[in-house]
């Protein structure tokens, strides 16, 4: 049976316990865990972190925590802080404040642990300058819709949707 820590705080070492993990819905992410007591019960997925030298490290990441990918010039500057905001055109997986998140390379190696500390649905022409702050930088207004265009695929304007999400790191990895 896979294991993973229980933390009271996200982002807190206060009262870690080793849990067992038993299942994980589907739907929403809730994960059912036995505590050392025997006690069965079901914790947002944000509540749970992998055991550092466990063998199933790689797949309680992955399976307990959403993913987000990022290109390879990106991660040095995210584990450093000097990017610490993300820009999403389509969010799948749902992602809101609280949520844990793993930080990984387009070849799937995860390099950080975080936490999201916000999100906000706007368009690309509404972006602030807070949202720019901590991101990843472009000269112009234009340049970014062309990237940004290049990295979907679709054409992207000022009226496009994105979703900005701002995170806190809780666990770097060597890269």
């Amino acid at each position: 049976m896979p294991k993973a820590e229980k933390i009271l705080y996200p982002g807190s070492r206060e009262g870690v316990m080793e849990v067992d993990i038993i299942e994980v819905c589907p739907s929403c992410g809730h994960t059912k865990v036995q505590t050392p007591n025997g006690r069965v019960e079901w914790v947002r997925a944000h509540y749970l972190l992998p055991i550092a030298d466990d063998s199933n490290k790689d797949r309680i990441s992955s399976k307990y925590a959403k993913v987000l990918r990022f290109t390879k010039s990106l991660p040095p500057s995210i584990l450093v802080g000097d990017i610490d905001i993300t820009w999403r055109y389509k969010d799948e997986k749902g992602i809101v404040a609280g949520d844990l998140l793993s930080l990984r390379t387009k070849d799937d190696v995860e390099f950080a642990r975080a936490e999201v500390i916000w999100v906000k649905l706007t368009t690309f022409g509404k972006l602030t300058g807070e949202d720019k702050k901590a991101h990843e930088r472009f000269e112009t207004d234009d340049l970014l819709y062309k990237a940004y265009s290049k990295y979907y695929k679709i054409r992207v304007t000022p009226e496009t949707p994105v979703k900005v999400i701002k995170f806190k790191l809780l666990q770097k990895e060597e890269i």
